[in-house]
């Protein structure tokens, strides 16, 4: 394998064991020569990708005492959601509640916001989704078209930085759909709140359409088991 494939597959290890607990924020990590031989990967390939996780913001590298997980949560931005995201679909509970927490606080607003500024284009495009949604079986494209129809409501809020929050949750948002599917829950009343949600979008009523969603949430996170929580888990 190329050098720089092994740094990358390195570095996404490194964040999913992060994000999924393995190293907490304050742990020091194992010294480069230990990961070298428990990896089977150089030293020099270990020494770059700590030094590109550093820039990343989620190691602290302090001289002559070690390397330790940097306090992301503290002083991230939005640039550390994208790499933890989108490299780590796996999250410990904690950040997995913290997730939803989010969703529900950003996304009900993205429904009425929705309601109240959606253009033809926006309704166009989410009938397209809720009809694809109703023939999709591959697990796959149904975790796909469930993002497409969130991230096409934020797109209708007529907020530019709405849909790029969103976005930058994909790879985890639609592994925890897959696992949310994997439940086995009532599909069709999945498909028709959609169809729900996008009526009350259609007619301009954001009260209507804020409570949609927050039901839609609602009942994804029943389906969860949180003691067996390890980040695959999910809402709908």
């Amino acid at each position: 394998m190329h050098k720089a494939n092994i740094k990358e597959t390195f570095i996404k290890k490194m964040i999913q064991d992060i994000v999924a607990g393995k190293y907490k924020i304050g742990d020091r990590l194992p010294a480069e020569r230990e990961l070298s031989e428990t990896l089977s990967i150089s030293r020099i390939v270990i020494h770059s990708g700590m030094v590109e996780l550093h820039a990343k913001g989620l190691l602290r590298i302090v001289p002559r005492k070690g390397i330790f997980v940097a306090d992301y949560q503290r002083h991230g931005g939005i640039d550390i959601l994208d790499v933890l995201f989108t490299d780590s679909p796996r999250l410990d509970h904690d950040i997995f509640l913290g997730m939803m927490q989010a969703r529900e606080h950003l996304e009900t607003e993205f429904a009425a916001q929705a309601a109240k500024n959606r253009r033809e284009e926006h309704l166009e495009r989410l009938m397209e989704i809720v009809a694809a949604e109703r023939e999709a079986t591959a697990l796959d494209a149904i975790a796909r078209l469930d993002f497409d129809f969130h991230h096409e409501i934020a797109h209708a809020t007529g907020n530019a930085i709405y849909p790029m929050i969103l976005k930058s949750m994909t790879a985890t948002y639609q592994n925890l759909v897959r696992a949310f599917y994997e439940t086995d829950p009532d599909r069709n009343a999945v498909l028709a709140s959609h169809q729900d949600l996008l009526n009350a979008i259609k007619e301009q009523n954001a009260i209507k359409a804020r409570r949609i969603m927050a039901d839609i949430l609602a009942y994804g996170f029943a389906r969860l088991n949180p003691a067996s929580i390890e980040g695959e888990k999910t809402d709908e």
